[in-house]
């Protein structure tokens, strides 16, 4: 009995000491290959795994090795990674940590914990493709020694500009070798010295065309923008370059040897600002609020501006190279500025519908029936447009034959049309303005003059029309 539980010992113990041996030599196998226990390189677990893998897992959390280019003659550029085949590879530094591991002893780093292992790569790149790239750079293009020599100064929608293809001139195999030799040290910023660039050698006549443009582009430099109310309009280097004269010979200029200003062309362009802004006398049209389309004949409201003085403000900013937003001098404004400059805020008075309407912002806020002109005493309020252009309480109207005191009076019409109380009227709108209308002024209820005369400034446009 007791030689049978040796032996049964005896043969589980083999057992178990087959098994761990079987163990550690798969062990010793697999770490032949792969990484021990507690591996971490560049902060990634490489436990069990092999070169290859952990390759592919560094190179596709690692950065991306874009290579900037930079000079002081040309804006940042990019070439990027793939476009030259550029990769960062581990597989060196990789070989070596697994060559250091000794896979008898694997066992050991179980309770032996690694470093963790900061490793760069190995930068692989085409070199054919990166000298294309490189060639390929606006600055090396710009600058190719290759190009037939200008120096220029032409005239776009954008007004002058210097057409400058002498400047400088680059080696393309300098920088595509300066930046080959920069990847191999691992910069990706690359700058290109400016010992780089070679300058060419300028012709009299060239010479000449930087001088005229250095005063040109100075000329040119200002900024003056015109508030026209709703729209503004910008005099910058387009327009200011129409105020020059230039022939064949170059740029005219004064005998003090400044650019020459053409007055005439100045005077032209503020001729065009006014024909387009300036409303007063002008037949306008109109769409009234019932949508119909009126036409103004007479046309008492409106702008205009003072043209004299916009042409000596225009010649002195230009002659200053001001920078500056400004408002022009009017002799008459409207009540708001701009090509629309009846606005949204104005009175309608429709004589047909016996109507008075009173927006504000292009909304009809309060609309009153009225009394008008009688047409069969020739009385008849006439269709115009105007504005109001006085206010008065506690006033008398007074003609040859009348006298009448008025509670609310706003002159739309020299002093004897306007709107007001009317309280000797039993009735107002409809056709009473026939048998029993006004002498030309617009009848109101005492309770609706009184509200208009509240709301209503000096200056709103009134419409009248049939």
């Amino acid at each position: 009995m007791k030689s049978r539980i040796v032996t049964f010992f005896t043969v589980s113990i083999s057992v178990i000491l087959v098994f761990f041996m079987a163990v550690y030599v798969l062990a010793v196998l697999k770490y032949k290959d792969t990484y021990f226990y507690g591996t971490r390189i560049n902060g990634i677990k490489c436990v069990g795994l092999d070169v290859e893998t952990v390759n592919d897992m560094l190179k596709s959390s690692g950065k991306v090795y874009d290579i900037t280019v930079s000079s002081s003659y040309g804006q940042k550029e990019t070439i990027k990674a793939e476009t030259v085949s550029l990769t960062a590879d581990y597989t060196n530094p990789l070989r070596e940590i697994l060559a250091g591991q000794n896979a008898l002893f694997w066992v050991a780093n179980i309770f032996n914990p690694l470093p963790d292992y900061v490793i760069e790569p190995d930068i692989i790149f085409d070199p054919v493709k990166l000298k294309e790239a490189s060639d390929g750079l606006s600055v090396v293009k710009k600058f190719d020694p290759g190009r037939p020599q200008s120096l220029e100064i032409e005239l776009s929608d954008n007004g002058y500009f210097l057409n400058d293809t002498t400047g400088l001139s680059v080696n393309p195999l300098n920088v595509s070798e300066l930046i080959e030799r920069e990847i191999r040290q691992e910069n990706y910023d690359v700058t290109i010295p400016d010992y780089y660039f070679v300058l060419k050698d300028l012709t009299e006549e060239e010479e000449k065309t930087l001088t005229d443009w250095k005063d040109v582009s100075s000329f040119i430099s200002s900024n003056i923008v015109y508030d026209m109310g709703a729209e503004k309009i910008t005099i910058d280097s387009a327009v200011l370059s129409t105020f020059l004269s230039r022939d064949a010979i170059g740029f005219k200029r004064n005998e003090d040897g400044s650019l020459f200003i053409d007055e005439e062309k100045i005077k032209a362009y503020i001729d065009d600002i006014c024909d387009r802004y300036e409303t007063l006398g002008k037949v306008r049209k109109f769409i009234s609020v019932n949508d119909e389309e009126k036409t103004f004949e007479s046309n008492l409201y409106g702008t205009r501006i003072d043209v004299k003085a916009e042409e000596e403000y225009i010649l002195s900013a230009v002659k200053k190279k001001t920078d500056e937003v400004h408002v022009p001098k009017y002799l008459k404004e409207g009540f708001v500025r701009g090509l629309d400059d009846i606005g949204g805020t104005r009175i309608e008075i429709d004589l047909t519908r016996q109507k008075l309407y009173y927006l504000v912002d292009g909304e009809v806020s309060k609309t009153y029936d009225i009394v008008s002109g009688n047409p069969n005493n020739d009385k008849a309020t006439p269709e115009m447009l105007c504005s109001v252009i006085k206010k008065a309480e506690d006033t008398y109207l007074q003609g040859e034959d009348y006298k009448s005191h008025v509670n609310y009076w706003m002159a739309i019409y020299k002093t004897y049309i306007g709107i007001h109380d009317a309280v000797w009227q039993s009735s107002f709108g409809g056709k009473r303005y026939l048998t029993n209308g006004s002498k030309g002024c617009i009848n109101l209820k005492l309770s609706d003059a009184e509200e208009l005369y509240g709301m209503v400034e000096l200056g709103t446009p009134v419409l009248v029309y049939k």
